[in-house]
């Protein structure tokens, strides 16, 4: 059997050093099993969302095995597919406080545990301009109720409306909900002696009643709309999700097959609904 000769003896150095160079663009250590014996603390660089994560891959500055952790967590992708970049764009641009929404609210309130303390103020205050917007305008229609002297349905309409939308974003918050969901009731009720007949009091009352988990009471004025044909599609949805809470499964699957055949483009979630019920 013949020897290897020094050039060969170079050839499979040079392949050795070239598989250890790939494997080193890969993985954060020579052995990638030194992922598990250190402390990441020894990395200054901590990743938060797996946008950064990706990228930071891609720049060579974190091996593949942070990023096949993080993808193979066990926790929601919701949870930490948070773009703090994105969101503080939003809010230079006032959006979150124009149009909040239970997940922006989500978000905020998972941002005030965040370690770094600029980044929790930021999310606290956040919070503070959309709840203030909302009082805000609560606080306009009351004063303009005061001064009113014809229409007054309106405006008992107008605060149920606010005080549902309010209690609509305070998810995490169930104790603060109950109250405004009360109140939103409170000033429906009004509205709706005053004004029997008029279709969106009625909706907006089945909404706050649903709120409140009387779904007796939601899914009557609801199953009435439906039977004038006032959002047909929207209401379906509503009467569904009455049942739902009811424990009538079979009612869920019928409305839910007759939704199927509605124009439900408009309607968020209505498509998943249906798929997953009677699909």
């Amino acid at each position: 059997m013949l020897s290897n000769t020094p050039h060969d003896d170079f050839i499979e150095s040079r392949k050795d050093i070239d598989r250890k160079e790939i494997r080193l663009q890969l993985f954060t250590y020579d052995n990638p099993f030194d992922f598990f014996r250190h402390e990441i603390s020894e990395n200054p660089y901590i990743v938060k969302t797996q946008h950064k994560l990706r990228k930071a891959f891609s720049e060579g500055l974190l091996g593949i095995e942070h990023y096949l952790m993080a993808a193979t967590s066990l926790r929601p992708l919701i949870d930490e597919a948070q773009d703090l970049d994105e969101i503080t764009r939003l809010f230079s641009q006032q959006k979150l406080a124009m149009r909040p929404s239970p997940h922006s609210e989500t978000i905020l309130r998972s941002m005030i545990k965040d370690p770094n303390q600029e980044i929790a103020l930021y999310a606290a205050e956040g919070l503070n301009t959309i709840e203030n917007s909302f009082l805000t305008k609560i606080d306009r229609v009351k004063k303009k109720l005061l001064k009113a002297n014809k229409h007054i349905f309106i405006y008992y309409y107008l605060l149920g409306c606010c005080y549902t939308a309010f209690a609509h974003i305070l998810e995490s918050q169930q104790l603060i909900k109950i109250f405004y969901i009360n109140q939103a009731i409170d000033n429906l009720i009004i509205a709706y002696r005053l004004k029997p007949m008029n279709k969106r009091i009625k909706l907006a009352l089945a909404e706050g009643y649903l709120l409140n988990g009387n779904y007796e009471q939601s899914l009557s004025l609801f199953a009435f709309l439906y039977s004038i044909g006032f959002k047909s599609s929207y209401v379906l949805l509503k009467m569904a999700e009455c049942h739902y809470y009811l424990k009538n499964y079979d009612s869920v699957k019928t409305i839910l097959s007759i939704l199927s055949q509605h124009d439900i483009s408009g309607i968020e979630y209505a498509e998943v609904l249906i798929y997953q019920w009677i699909l």
